[in-house]
């Protein structure tokens, strides 16, 4: 899926992908940057093997996971959508 250029297509593309992968993991890999590929989200929040990490507009980071929950993840982001 191209890169969204607008906060409305980010909303839109998050929509289909959240249809499409009922019961299923989805794990996002920057491929924005140039080679050698590198993992900009490890570099930042630090490794872990299944973390995950909701994290708003803004930069903030909302709900942090050591092991990935995706019933409590799928939760957290309904109630920041609200």
């Amino acid at each position: 899926m191209p890169q969204p250029h607008t906060y409305e297509e980010r909303v839109e593309r998050a929509k289909v992908m959240e249809e499409s992968l009922e019961n299923s993991q989805l794990l996002l890999v920057d491929s924005l940057t140039p080679e050698p590929m590198n993992n900009p989200v490890w570099c930042t929040y630090g490794p872990a093997p299944n973390a995950a990490f909701l994290i708003e507009q803004g930069g903030t980071i909302l709900v942090s996971q050591q092991w990935a929950d995706i019933d409590q993840m799928k939760s957290s982001i309904d109630n920041m959508l609200r």
